[in-house]
């Protein structure tokens, strides 16, 4: 590969000055315009189509991670997966179009879906996080039930789940735009309870040892962890 050396000038002290003011009188110039530019909010009612895919991410977290941060933890089986829905009351696809200045902005909901479990021992459950049984898987992943991503568990699989108490935002037919961090505000915040990082490193398949097996979705690797370690480790938690 070829590398080309680029001799930068000498500072110039007074220069630099000049284009620092220069630069600040711009930054208020833009300040300014931005505070008086209106911005319009509008639903979008008619030809609405929720996209056909979307992609996940999530952050990453070790095994040792799961089992440090996790609000509650448990083990049970699934007992359902749900299919997608959007984050509003009646779980339809909505739209919101945002007209700033120049520039237009279709604001969409955001997907989630539920995995609904069989609780049977709650290793780590604190008494004020209810209906763990019930986990909110946020978008932007679709149901598998609808051909979205797989989340490494179907109906009737022994699990152990990595629970974390989470909020998503909700629309409640309220939108707002903050001026101030430049960003479109929902109604209201929903509080859930949700995977602790991507699915298939949220829930360890149980086998027929007693044994789990954590898969980790971004090395790509599976490692295999006795009953006895994983009770050692929450045990090491709690003391």
């Amino acid at each position: 590969m070829n590398h080309k050396t680029v001799q930068l000038p000498k500072l110039n002290l007074s220069l630099l000055v000049i284009g620092a003011l220069v630069g600040l009188l711009a930054a208020i110039g833009y300040i300014a315009a931005n505070h008086t530019t209106r911005v319009y909010l509008l639903p979008r009612t008619k030809g609405l189509t929720p996209p056909s895919s979307v992609e996940a991410s999530y952050a990453y977290l070790s095994f040792d991670d799961l089992v440090r941060t996790a609000d509650a933890i448990v083990t049970g089986y699934v007992q359902g997966i749900s299919s997608t829905r959007w984050n509003q009351d009646s779980g339809e696809y909505w739209e919101y179009y945002l007209k700033e200045g120049g520039f237009d902005t279709i604001i969409v909901a955001q997907p989630y879906y539920e995995i609904v479990l069989t609780i049977e021992r709650r290793l780590i459950a604190p008494s004020n996080l209810e209906d763990i049984e019930q986990l909110t898987v946020v978008g932007p992943a679709f149901s598998p039930v609808d051909g979205g991503e797989s989340p490494g568990v179907q109906v009737g699989s022994e699990i152990m789940g990595f629970v974390v108490a989470d909020e998503m935002p909700w629309f409640d037919g309220r939108v707002s735009f903050n001026k101030r961090i430049h960003a479109v505000e929902l109604g209201k915040a929903k509080p859930i309870l949700t995977i602790a990082t991507s699915p298939e490193s949220s829930f360890l398949q149980k086998n027929r040892d007693g044994s789990f097996t954590f898969k980790d979705a971004y090395q790509e690797t599976a490692v295999t962890y006795s009953e006895e370690t994983v009770s050692a480790l929450i045990q090491k938690r709690q003391d």
